[in-house]
């Protein structure tokens, strides 16, 4: 059994700085569905120094896009739907069905939606996210049957070239490593 070293206390720092960074993006019904409040009668502890934070976002980058985690990388990938004017609501963890966000275009009349499967990968990316992107359009067309859609998987690498095949017979857009950077910086 392979025995992982402890990270260094710099990667540490950088993965706390960069979670604190996209906690404070996201808006108050994100972090309700992130990270439900305490049962009723029961307060969550304050901290006495705590100081209000800047209201001002950073921009979205890729430069530590490989010291994420698969949770964090989605709410890295909510974010920026987010601030492109999307309705986010995060769908992943581990009783998902497929498909980790659905972002609703514009208004709330829930009239068009991307239904986006994210994967934090070193590795390619392989024809399981293609499964469950289509798993996330089955219970999609359910739930909205007279909403349009479009369907995304979006990687942190790049996708094999089965996932490839696949995703074209599906309709489903790819967005790898290099087209994910295009896609931040439109801004």
């Amino acid at each position: 059994m392979t025995k992982w070293s402890e990270p260094s206390s710099q990667k540490r720092r950088i993965l706390a700085e960069r979670y604190r960074s996209l906690w404070e993006t996201l808006d108050e019904t994100s972090r309700a569905q992130i990270k439900p409040s305490p049962p009723e009668g029961r307060e969550s502890p304050k901290s006495e120094n705590t100081k209000p934070r800047e209201t001002t976002s950073p921009p979205l980058n890729l430069s530590h896009i490989d010291l994420l985690t698969g949770t964090e990388f989605e709410k890295f990938i909510g974010e920026a739907f987010r601030r492109k004017g999307y309705t986010v609501e995060y769908h992943g963890g581990p009783t998902e069905a497929g498909g980790d966000l659905v972002c609703w275009e514009g208004s709330t009349e829930r009239v068009h939606a991307i239904l986006v499967q994210v994967k934090r990968e070193r590795n390619l990316t392989g024809t399981k996210a293609i499964g469950q992107i289509i798993r996330k359009e089955n219970w999609f067309r359910h739930g909205y049957p007279n909403a349009s859609y479009e369907k995304w998987v979006i990687t942190s690498s790049r996708f094999s070239r089965q996932a490839k095949v696949e995703a074209e017979v599906g309709g489903i857009i790819l967005i790898d490593r290099d087209a994910l950077r295009e896609w931040l910086a439109e801004g």
